[in-house]
């Protein structure tokens, strides 16, 4: 799996070269028939290549091993950062996310649930629930490591309820007769990091008509109550 997480610095090696053909020391792009649509087609090309990688390494994060999931999660964070060069737009970061992930969070928090309804299945329900807690760090440091494009696109909002959607998911986790989750016990930490940061980076702001600060403000309210007088102290400054 580090093999294919480090394979993202491949490709970002090949994308300075200029995609050179191994065959030819001149590069596609510099030859002078390349045209727009050619290296159009290039850069979607590269992206594919990314996001095979990233589903390959998301689908390895439902293994039975415990061990080999966290190795998969890691290495999942570990190529998208290396990849950081080829995510420039605002689109591509926010497609990776939901296509990646997203996906991963749903699915570990669906294994887990599905363990939790299982008889003598505490051990899986807990070893998933492990994975699940290391996938939402995970989310949470490429969140904050991707935010300044993220929070470019148009469809920022939407994604960023997103997030908050499956931070509330995991705080109302039930686990059945295996007892309360401990999930609970780390989302408001990395919630509370998210908001403070996007607040210090005034990207959560209550200047302007957006209402990004006041929608906020009611989920928090929803997730994590007590967390709303720290990070809110004003409320929703109405």
């Amino acid at each position: 799996m580090d093999l294919m997480a480090n394979s993202a610095k491949l490709l970002v090696q090949w994308h300075r070269s200029g995609y050179s053909d191994p065959g030819n020391n001149a590069s596609f792009i510099s030859n002078a028939s390349s045209s727009s649509v050619e290296e159009n087609a290039r850069s979607h090309n590269l992206m594919t290549l990314i996001q095979r990688l990233g589903e390959s390494l998301r689908k390895t994060t439902l293994a039975r091993r415990e061990e080999v999931r966290n190795h998969a999660v890691m290495a999942l964070q570990k190529s998208f950062i290396q990849a950081e060069e080829l995510l420039f737009t605002p689109a591509n970061c926010i497609n990776l996310f939901y296509n990646v992930i997203f996906a991963m969070v749903d699915d570990l928090h669906e294994k887990m649930l599905e363990y939790s309804r299982r008889e003598n299945a505490e051990r899986e329900t807990r070893s998933m629930e492990g994975t699940l807690k290391l996938s939402m760090e995970v989310l949470t440091e490429v969140y904050l490591h991707f935010l300044k494009p993220i929070s470019e696109s148009p469809s920022f909002r939407t994604f960023w309820l997103g997030i908050l959607r499956r931070m509330d998911t995991c705080m109302k986790a039930d686990l059945g007769v295996y007892g309360e989750s401990k999930l609970p016990d780390v989302i408001p930490d990395l919630l509370k990091k998210i908001v403070t940061i996007m607040k210090n980076e005034e990207i959560l702001t209550q200047k302007g008509e957006d209402d990004l600060w006041e929608t906020t403000f009611y989920q928090i309210q929803w997730i994590a109550p007590a967390l709303t007088d720290e990070l809110f102290p004003k409320g929703t400054g109405e």
